[in-house]
C-alpha cells in the first residue's frame, strides 16, 4: 500500500472507536490479513502495521483500513501469476527499514519468488533494537535464511525438486553493501559481535555454502514495500517487482 494509507495516522492517541466499531475493525483486519497472506502481498505491510492497533483502534486507523479496501476495489483483478517461461529457480529478497519513529525498532521483510511470482513473503518487526542499518539488514537476512531452509526442505519433499535445483545455493538478494561483506567473512568480526548469537544463523548458512548473498540495487529490491510505506510511484514499481498482474493481461493463464 502507498504512504497515503498512513497520511491520517499520527503519533497522537486520536479518537478511540466505540466497542461495536472496534469489533468491526478487528473483523476487517482479520479478513485483510488472510488476503495479504494468500494472494495480495502488496497490502501486507499496511495490514500488518494496522493490525498492531487492533486492541485500541482510533478513527484514523479505521480510515486507513477503509483506504486499503478502496485500493483493493480499484485493483480487484490483480493477482499472482506463475509462468512456465519465467525463471524456475527460487529467488530470495530481504530488506530492512531501520528504526521506526515510535519504538525505534526496525522492520524486516522477505520475499521468495518461484516461476516469476511470490510464493512466500512476510514483514517482521524486529524484537531487538538494531544499532545501525547494516545490523538491521543482517538480522533481516537471518530471518529470510531460516525461511529459505524451510522452503528448501519443503521443495525437497515435492515433485518440484525435479524442476528446482536444490543442490545449488539459494541466492539471497540484499541491497546493503555493508551487510554482505559481514556475511561473506569466514569469521564473525568485532563489528558483528554485539549482534545476538541467534541472528548469526545466516552467517553460518553462507559459510556452509547453501546461501549465496548477492547485492541488488534498491530500485530492484522486491521486498522494499514489505518494510515501509511507499509513495504511489514506488508502490506501483513494487507491485511490478512482486510479479503481480491484472488477470486480463494473461488470458488463459491461471492467476491465483
Amino acid at each position: 500500500m502507498t504512504s497515503q494509507v498512513f497520511s491520517t495516522i499520527s503519533t497522537s492517541v486520536g479518537t478511540p472507536l466505540d466497542d461495536p466499531d472496534t469489533r468491526r475493525y478487528q473483523q476487517i483486519i482479520g479478513s485483510l490479513q488472510w488476503l495479504s497472506c494468500m494472494t495480495r502481498p502488496d497490502i501486507t505491510f499496511a495490514t500488518s502495521f494496522l493490525a498492531r492497533y487492533s486492541n485500541q483502534p482510533t478513527e484514523s486507523h479505521m480510515e486507513a483500513v477503509k483506504e486499503i479496501m478502496r485500493y483493493l476495489r480499484a485493483t480487484n483483478l490483480r493477482g499472482i501469476c506463475y509462468s512456465e517461461s519465467a525463471n524456475q529457480g527460487l529467488e530470495a529478497y530481504t530488506d530492512a527499514a531501520f528504526g521506526d519513529h515510535l519504538h525505534r525498532k526496525s522492520t524486516s521483510g522477505y520475499q521468495f519468488k518461484l516461476a516469476g511470482s511470490p510464493v512466500s513473503w512476510r514483514p517482521v518487526k524486529q524484537t531487538i533494537q538494531a544499532g545501525s542499518t547494516a545490523d538491521a539488514e543482517y538480522i533481516a537476512a537471518t530471518l529470510a535464511s531460516k525461511q529459505a531452509r524451510f522452503l528448501r526442505n519443503l521443495l525437497d519433499e515435492l515433485p518440484a525438486r525435479e524442476i528446482v535445483n536444490l543442490q545449488q545455493p539459494f541466492v539471497l538478494h540484499c541491497d546493503s553493501t555493508n551487510a554482505i561483506p559481514n556475511l561473506n567473512r569466514p569469521e564473525i568480526t568485532k563489528r558483528s559481535l554485539h549482534i545476538d548469537a541467534a541472528y548469526h544463523f545466516v552467517h553460518d548458512a553462507v559459510q556452509q555454502g547453501w546461501i549465496n548473498p548477492v547485492h541488488v540495487g534498491t530500485l530492484d529490491m522486491a521486498a522494499d514495500g514489505l518494510t515501509k510505506a511507499l509513495d504511489k510511484v514506488k508502490h506501483a514499481e513494487f507491485t511490478r517487482l512482486l510479479g503481480l498482474t491484472d488477470s486480463q493481461v494473461h488470458k488463459g493463464v491461471s492467476v491465483t
